[in-house]
């Protein structure tokens, strides 16, 4: 997968081979503007492309989720963004994907 990035001041694209991000915000709007850099195939074979409806979602019982986002199948994508470097990265997304679901079902 190839991954195209710009400064705020640029209008030009630019492969990237990694991408430093300095906040989660950065990330959250990367993904808010271009959610086509989100890997669906690697996800789930044949998902169509996300249209991302909602920043900062309010979840009952489990805060705000980053983006909400919707493909023309229907399906819900709830995205989560947590830079590498968070060392709580891994436990507090897996605890706010096990709260969604509970709270769904």
């Amino acid at each position: 997968m190839k991954i195209l990035v710009r400064s705020h001041s640029s209008k030009h694209w630019k492969v990237a081979d990694s991408v430093r991000l300095d906040v989660e915000a950065e990330l959250q709007d990367m993904l808010y503007e271009t959610p086509s850099l989100i890997p669906l195939e690697e996800i789930c074979e044949g998902a169509s492309p996300l249209v991302v409806a909602v920043k900062e979602f309010g979840l009952p019982g489990s805060g705000n989720t980053d983006l909400l986002a919707f493909s023309a199948q229907g399906d819900i994508a709830i995205i989560e963004c947590k830079l590498a470097t968070n060392p709580e990265s891994k436990r507090k997304v897996i605890g706010q994907v096990l709260e969604v679901r509970k709270r769904m079902q």
